[in-house]
């Protein structure tokens, strides 16, 4: 069984002022540097040995993975271009009540805007392909938000991801591969979704224990 770990990026001053943030090229302002430090220390604390990272092209999230790959000392992520964030088109950089008043009917009414479902295939469709490269071995990704949520919803189908949880920044998501077959891995009953350092290092224990 192959082990994936899917972490989004630090946070961003798009982030913090809560601007809908796409494919614009953000830098991780200094809470997202101290946040990924913090998650690099629980990941180098975790039991899992990680073997191999990917990110997604944009910097932020290249940013966080330099810092967690450093820290448990293994070679630089590589970049992969279907680990990029959501399209969200007209709806890209807008602030909530500017979002709800020119797009009552939700962000996918956006001109410009990557459906959920195309972006979860891609993403997916991409962790089974490093899946069948990599057997047996624990594969780190760094992207974002949106498209973890997309992710999660359609693996959950829909019981978690979009219009249901928010993936906080540096949050760490936990999947298994094996057969051509991606699934959350489960922590207590749950999907190892959007675990914070501490809940990573204590469910880490328990993965590796049952593998």
């Amino acid at each position: 069984m192959t082990i994936i770990s899917v972490i989004r990026h630090g946070q961003t001053d798009w982030n913090k002022e809560g601007r809908l943030q796409g494919r614009e090229n953000i830098l991780l302002n200094e809470t997202g540097l101290a946040q990924s430090r913090e998650c690099a220390e629980a990941i180098a604390a975790g039991k899992i040995k990680w073997d191999i990272a990917f990110c997604s092209p944009l910097d932020r999230a290249k940013q966080t993975s330099d810092i967690i790959t450093e820290k448990i000392g293994i070679a630089p992520a590589v970049k992969i271009a279907e680990f990029i964030e959501r399209d969200y088109g007209e709806t890209s950089g807008l602030m909530p009540n500017e979002r709800h008043s020119k797009f009552p009917g939700g962000v996918d009414t956006a001109r410009g805007v990557e459906p959920y479902e195309a972006a979860a295939g891609r993403f997916i469709n991409k962790m089974k392909e490093l899946g069948e490269l990599y057997p047996e071995k624990h594969i780190l990704i760094v992207a974002h938000g949106g498209i973890i949520n997309a992710v999660t919803t359609v693996l959950t189908d829909g019981e978690y991801g979009i219009g249901k949880t928010y993936t906080v920044n540096c949050c760490i998501n936990v999947f298994e591969y094996e057969g051509g077959i991606l699934n959350f891995a489960r922590n207590k009953e749950k999907p190892a979704y959007n675990m914070t350092g501490d809940e990573y290092v204590q469910f880490s224990k328990c993965i590796i224990h049952n593998s």
